[in-house]
Order: structure tokens, then C-alpha cells, then sequence
């Protein structure tokens, strides 16, 4: 084989294998993408757990608003420089405002016992509070589908 052949096959052999690293930095990329996601989920799932042990074993627990909870703060930190340029971003709040203040309003209702003659408040506050969670979650999945 010439040496010309020798460089033609070397040169060949270096692309692929800088293709190969391009599409692992990718997919290690992307697996990277999906661990904030699921860990800001588990922080998500962690409060609402919270606020059903402070209900429902009557435990006196403070819960913060939607801005100074762990995935609030998820969100405005590393949350906003992975996911802040995506569709899907802009739309957590919502979601997320209404599972805190419904989770607050179960555990001042109980506190002060303006719900103990009506269980079916507690059931509606945790309902709502439910309803947002799943609202939440599935644009949490669609920021991963978003994000480049």
C-alpha cells in the first residue's frame, strides 16, 4: 500500500472515530438531561410526600411557596441553563404554583381545623394539587424532548 493510500485510510478511520465521539457526547449528553429531570421530579414527588405526612399524621411541617422549594430553586439555577430556552420552560409555573398552594392550604386547613367536619375539602385541595403534579410532570418530559 502507498503512502497515499496509508494517509486516504487513516483520514477515513479519524472521521468515523470523530463521528463515534460526537454522537457519545451526544447520547452522554442527553442521559445528563434526562438525570435533572428526574432528580427535579424526585424533589417534586419529596414535597408533596411532606405535605401528606403533615396532614395525615399530624405533623407540623412549613412548606414553602413554588419559588424557595428545592425544585423551585431546581429551576431558576441549573433548571434555567439546561431548559430555560425551551417551549416547555415557561410553562412550570402555573403547574407548579397551584400544587404548593394547594398542599399549604391542606396543611392550614387541618392546623387550624376549618376542615375536620369536611374531609372532602382536604380530598379537594390534594386533588387539585394532584392534577397540577401531572400537569407538571408531562412538561418536564416535554422540556427533555426540547432542549438541543
Amino acid at each position: 500500500m502507498t503512502a497515499s493510500k496509508s494517509l486516504d485510510t487513516f483520514k477515513v478511520e479519524l472521521d468515523e472515530l470523530l463521528e463515534n465521539t460526537k454522537t457519545i457526547k451526544e447520547e452522554n449528553l442527553h442521559s445528563q438531561y434526562q438525570l435533572f429531570i428526574n432528580l427535579a421530579k424526585l424533589d417534586h414527588v419529596l414535597f408533596k410526600v411532606n405535605t401528606y405526612d403533615g396532614v395525615f399524621n399530624d405533623k407540623k411541617i412549613e412548606l414553602s411557596n413554588h419559588h424557595n422549594c428545592r425544585f423551585g430553586k431546581w429551576k431558576e439555577g441549573e433548571g434555567k441553563t439546561v431548559f430555560g430556552k425551551t417551549k416547555s420552560y415557561a410553562m412550570i409555573d402555573a403547574p407548579h404554583s397551584i400544587v404548593h398552594s394547594n398542599a399549604i392550604a391542606a396543611i392550614e386547613c387541618v392546623k387550624k381545623g376549618s376542615c375536620l367536619q369536611d374531609i372532602n375539602k382536604v380530598i379537594g385541595y390534594f386533588s387539585e394539587a394532584e392534577n397540577a403534579s401531572n400537569e407538571l410532570f408531562d412538561i418536564l418530559d416535554n422540556m427533555l424532548h426540547e432542549v438541543k
